[in-house]
Formats: structure tokens, C-alpha cells, sequence
């Protein structure tokens, strides 16, 4: 069950909005909509007190005891608009992409390497 699914719904309503306004800002007068949509999170479980005693005893020096990353475990969970696989990973590469720092997103370009003389 979810620790608090109200402050988690507002917290991404938050999200959705911030990043709304962001491109609405840009579009300036241009009409804009929302094609493919996915959400991707971390989602965090909360660890038992026994499994808490096993990370810490598997430590090289146990007695530094509890520290906050060994309450929690977690796993990257994703949802998408489009349920055509396919499609949802493209969407997942060209963010990648745009994480790292490679803004320039030509449409045309069709994936294939240009040679060099």
C-alpha cells in the first residue's frame, strides 16, 4: 500500500503542471498537445527491521549500524500512453538522449552513420 497515495497523486499533479507551464512558455503562440505520455519513477519500499539487521550485517564494519539507504529498497517502474513497445522505447532513447546533453534532435535523420573521408 502506498505510505501516503495523496501527497505521492499531488506531488505528480505538481509535475504535470510544472512541466505544462514550462511548454506553454516556449510554444509562445503556437498551438501544442500532448502526444505520447509516460511516467517513469523510482518507486521505494520500505525494508522490514530484519532485513534492515541483514544489510547492515553483511557491512564490513557492522558497527556502523543504520544508516537511511538501508530502510529502503527500490525499483524503476514505468507507464506509457502507447502500449506498442516499440514505440514507448523510442520515447525512452530520445529523453536519454536529451538527458545527457544531445539537444539536437533532427527528424530526418534516420539513425544511420555518415562516413568520413
Amino acid at each position: 500500500m502506498w505510505r501516503d497515495r495523496e501527497e505521492v497523486e499531488r506531488r505528480l499533479v505538481g509535475l504535470v503542471s510544472d512541466f505544462m507551464d514550462s511548454q506553454e512558455a516556449s510554444a509562445g503562440d503556437d498551438e501544442i498537445d500532448v502526444g505520447h505520455l509516460a511516467i517513469v519513477a523510482e518507486v521505494r519500499w520500505r525494508r522490514t527491521p530484519d532485513e534492515i539487521h541483514d544489510i547492515v550485517q553483511q557491512r564490513k564494519r557492522p558497527e556502523v549500524g543504520y544508516t537511511p539507504e538501508a530502510e529502503w529498497t527500490q525499483n524503476v517502474w514505468y507507464r506509457s500512453s502507447d502500449s506498442r513497445a516499440w514505440v514507448t522505447a523510442g520515447l525512452f532513447r530520445q529523453a536519454m538522449l536529451l538527458a545527457d546533453g544531445f539537444y539536437d534532435t533532427d527528424d530526418d535523420d534516420d539513425g544511420a552513420e555518415e562516413e568520413s573521408d
